[in-house]
Order: structure tokens, then sequence, then C-alpha cells
């Protein structure tokens, strides 16, 4: 392990974090590079905010999904991905290597992750919920009605 990789692991060791998981299997890590807890000391449909992720498999819904943000953007620190994205009605595949913006109305999933991927992620304000947009019927699905529905197939 090289000096800098010693230094990053030191200060990421210090971060508050979050585990997320999605039925029970871990999805990513989400540090908080500006906080002393993983709770937010403000209101989060006021303020923008600043995420480390670390991906740990990408998406395995077919389904796309939104961001409650007004506006989201990645910078890639590390690795890439490659997601499907929704224009239209349509969907369509990108490599991702440097950065990503998604605004409010904006459907996207990640298909494949390349090597160690890791993320800065700054989000706007909290104005909306999740959506799951079904390419075959072209619906959305609020993310609670989404995933109560998925459990009862499970």
């Amino acid at each position: 392990m090289s000096i800098r990789d010693k230094i990053v692991d030191g200060i990421i060791s210090r971060l508050p974090y979050r585990l997320i998981e999605i039925d029970g299997d871990a999805y990513l890590l989400r540090f908080f590079p500006f906080r002393k807890t993983v709770r937010p000391p403000y209101d989060r449909s006021k303020w923008p905010a600043v995420y480390l992720h670390k991906f740990l498999r990408p998406d395995r819904d077919r389904e796309l999904h939104s961001h409650p943000n007004k506006w989201s953007f990645s910078i890639i620190l590390k690795g890439s991905y490659t997601e499907e994205r929704r224009r239209g009605n349509e969907v369509f595949t990108r490599r991702v290597r440097l950065f990503n913006f998604l605004g409010l109305q904006d459907f996207h999933r990640i298909d494949e992750l390349h090597g160690d991927v890791w993320t800065l992620f700054f989000v706007g304000p909290k104005v909306s919920s999740w959506g799951f947009w079904d390419r075959d019927t072209n619906e959305v699905t609020p993310h609670h009605d989404y995933l109560n529905q998925r459990r009862r197939l499970q």
C-alpha cells in the first residue's frame, strides 16, 4: 500500500458513514465528509449536501430510478461505471468516467462497475421522492410503492 493510500484510508476511517442496503444486500458506503454524524444537522429540503460514495455493486433493478433532489452531480474519483439513462421513452447506455449530472426528471441505473468506484456526490435541496420508471409501461412508481410491490413478489 502506498503512502497516499494510507493517508486516504486514514482520513476515510475517521469519517462517519452509513452502509446502504437494498433488501438486505449491501449497495454502497456513504461517507459524510462535512458532518460529525450521519444525521443532517439541517433541513435537507433547503440545503445541498456532499457525500463520498464507494459503490459495492451495480443496481440490480431493471427499472431506472430518479433522485429526489432538484439537481445532483457526481465527480468520479476512482474507477468508472456504465449506466443506462432515459431519454424520452428510450434508454441508452453510456460509460461514466469523470462527471455525471442528474436533474430532477432524469432516470438512470448503474449497470456495471469498472474497478473500485468512488464518487464525490453533490446533491441540491430535496424537493421530491425517489421514483422508478418502467421501460415497458412508461409508468413512474413512487419508491415506497415500488419497494412494497417488489417485496410482495419475493
